[in-house]
């Protein structure tokens, strides 16, 4: 059993007892439950993420946590790995006051058509308008949801711990979202591309099956294969009864400058995902040459437009 879970940054894994519980009709069995940084440390928050596994009987009918301090159990639901077949999946991290409709028209439909066999979209929180499209693409297989929770503490709660855990956790989270997300998908997918639903990937070779299969075999001894970005902006529309995808494609610019890139994951060499590339083994991770491929960091808001516009001056 694998557990994900956020923590105070200073808490020692290795002198937490935490025992996990497991039965089923024939059986049960208690075992320690072992955690371990799971994350690049953010370096301003105080909570973490940790990822802890546990040894458990076959098929369990009921799992929980205890401690050696309490007779007390608490049981945990628990997802199973998903096993339908997506050999390319695509995992965005969490939607957090999401207002960015255009842009995530323009990812889903650019990945749908690359073979993108399943797209995995998190959600916090977005425009009710968003939700409605969402659900959608959901009707139409090209994606599933995910509701990724926000606890609400409340003043009381705040006041006697002292600080706000919602708002100590790195990068709101998103590690242990996708996480979550490579966790329950990697039985099912081969290939797992993980970026914001602004960075577009266009591939050298078609589908991305094709593409990733070929710098899976140059790079066999690696967990996972970076590709850089550059920045780019598209025009659109600000409605969608005015929303063209023709017009808003044809209007791409881009720029060569090479920027932080994004990565694909190998599922079976992997046990943790972060935005950038995978937050362990990193040496692992390889870089494809950006004359052989490229994701675009592609922008919309004139705010956000300063590096392409300076270079396309």
């Amino acid at each position: 059993m694998i557990l994900l879970l956020n923590a105070h940054k200073k808490i020692f894994p290795e002198k937490l007892n935490l025992y996990c519980f497991s039965e089923n009709r024939k059986s049960s069995k208690t075992s320690y439950a072992q955690i371990r940084l799971a994350s690049y440390p953010g370096p301003n928050c105080a909570f973490e993420f940790f990822i802890a596994s546990c040894p458990t009987v076959s098929n369990p009918d009921y799992f929980g946590l205890t401690s050696p301090r309490t007779d007390i159990y608490v049981e945990l639901n628990y997802d199973l790995p998903v096993r339908e077949n997506y050999p390319v999946l695509m995992c965005y991290p969490p939607m957090v006051y999401e207002s960015r409709w255009q842009q995530i028209i323009f990812a889903i439909e650019i990945y749908q058509y690359y073979g993108t066999d399943m797209q995995i979209q998190y959600i916090n929180s977005a425009m009710t308008e968003i939700v409605d499209l969402l659900k959608i693409y959901e009707k139409k297989g090209f994606i599933k949801t995910e509701n990724f929770a926000f606890v609400d503490f409340d003043d009381k709660t705040v006041s006697k711990i002292g600080i706000n855990p919602m708002l100590e956790l790195n990068s709101r989270n998103q590690p242990l979202a996708l996480t979550d997300c490579l966790m329950k998908y990697r039985e099912s997918a081969e290939f797992i591309i993980i970026a914001d639903v602004d960075d577009i990937l266009f591939p050298e070779r078609k589908p991305f099956y094709n593409e990733f299969s070929f710098w899976s075999k140059v790079y066999s001894n690696f967990s996972a294969f970076m590709y850089y970005r550059s920045y780019a902006k598209i025009e659109v529309a600000e409605t969608f009864e005015e929303f063209s995808f023709e017009k808003t494609i044809k209007s791409l610019k881009k720029i060569d400058v090479l920027d932080f890139g994004k990565t694909v994951y190998k599922t079976k060499n992997v046990e943790a995902a972060w935005i950038h590339w995978p937050p362990f083994k990193n040496r692992t991770t390889a870089t494809v040459p950006p004359n052989k491929g490229r994701m675009l960091h592609v922008q919309v808001k004139n705010s956000t437009l300063y590096m392409v516009s300076e270079y396309l001056k």
